[in-house]
């Protein structure tokens, strides 16, 4: 291969370069937005929740969202306010959850299983789906560009 091919090689390797990094730079956003979407969606819908047992040690903060089963069936959905001393009325204590209509009161003695929201991966799911969009266009860009004669575009790397 002689100097001026040499030359011509190079010089559209780093054309073809240019045109991945820029289509790459260029559609990183649905990577971002579908992150975004995902950590939205995942904040706005209650659940998954990881299920305790009211006889352990249960690794609560005032405003985590918590479903509590009581030993009748009852379920309640709703945030987690404090614990409340023993009383005549609740000699095992009570839990104080914030529903959407009112404060409860439920005593430990009637809690069978307490759940505690766990972190969803919706901003993981999202940013996967939204690379791959950022992939095809990548690729579809570059398949479509490089099918073109380019010779008349000039890239500003001189002659």
């Amino acid at each position: 291969m002689n100097r001026s091919n040499q030359m011509l090689a190079s010089h559209l390797r780093l054309r073809w370069f240019i045109r991945v990094v820029a289509c790459a730079m260029a559609s990183s956003g649905c990577t971002l937005i579908g992150a975004g979407v995902g950590a939205g969606i995942d904040h706005l819908v209650p659940g998954p929740y990881e299920l305790h047992s009211v006889r352990e040690r249960i690794p609560l903060t005032k405003g985590d969202r918590i479903r509590v089963k009581l030993r009748r069936g009852i379920t309640f959905d709703g945030r987690y306010l404090r614990f409340q001393a023993p009383t005549p009325a609740a000699l095992d204590g009570a839990m104080l959850v914030e529903t959407d209509d009112a404060v409860v009161e439920l005593n430990m003695s009637e809690i069978d299983r307490v759940g505690i929201e766990v972190t969803g991966r919706g901003w993981l799911y999202g940013g996967l789906i939204g690379l791959a969009v950022d992939v095809t266009v990548v690729v579809v860009a570059v398949v479509a560009t490089s099918n073109r004669d380019m010779s008349g575009v000039d890239l500003g790397l001189g002659k």
